[in-house]
């Protein structure tokens, strides 16, 4: 990275230079523990066998209705929030662009 654009400011970045930017790391739990793996190192082999980092739960009177929804896309369950998250799972499977495994 060039020295002039490492040093770059970035509003709403901690550290607030670009070069904080690239180090950033991204979480990924999995059944057998938690990977720290930095940005510029993810792909998307390292996303096999991730599990939510939230589990769901619904109660009487909650304002949204969180749930699971088999997507034949992914051939899984997929878990969604909101109703909105579920509309737009929705769409996004009806894709044809979008096939199964």
């Amino acid at each position: 990275m060039a020295a002039g654009l490492a040093s770059q400011r970035v509003p709403g970045v901690p550290g607030g230079t670009v070069a904080a930017v690239f180090r950033a790391q991204v979480q990924i739990r999995s059944d057998s523990g938690v990977v720290v793996v930095p940005v510029e190192q993810l792909r998307l082999a390292r996303f096999a066998g991730s599990v939510p980092w939230r589990r769901w739960r619904s109660h009487r009177g909650q304002p949204y209705l969180p749930g699971c929804y088999w997507a034949a896309t992914v051939a899984d369950h997929v878990v969604y929030e909101s109703r909105l998250e579920l509309e737009r799972l929705l769409l996004a499977s009806c894709s044809p662009r979008r096939t199964g495994r």
